[in-house]
């Protein structure tokens, strides 16, 4: 009998994977007209598991969104760049700036 995961023995990789998927999921969902209020909590859920993979606290997704960040080139790289498509514009940016 196979035991169960919790989120403490999976690998980093096998959630690599699953926010991959989780990501091409919600921009699908977004892309074929489902409600904002119905993919809020699979994009905070994104957002959690990304943030504790990578040892930070989680970020909420109503403050990321109302952040204001300028246009600038690196930002217009980072949004061509960063996916999946529906992350804020500000956390596509760090997400940019921590690859580069």
């Amino acid at each position: 009998m196979q035991q169960s995961k919790t989120l403490e023995n999976i690998s980093r990789e096998e959630l690599s994977y699953a926010l991959i998927g989780l990501g091409f999921f919600i921009d699908y969902r977004g892309e074929e007209g489902m409600e904002d209020s119905i993919l809020k909590p699979y994009m905070q859920t994104y957002l959690n598991l990304m943030a504790r993979l990578q040892g930070r606290d989680d970020p909420d997704l109503d403050e990321l969104r109302s952040r204001a960040v300028p246009d600038t080139p690196e930002l217009r790289a980072a949004c061509r760049q960063v996916l999946p498509r529906w992350l804020p514009r500000c956390e596509k940016l760090r997400v940019y700036r921590q690859a580069r």
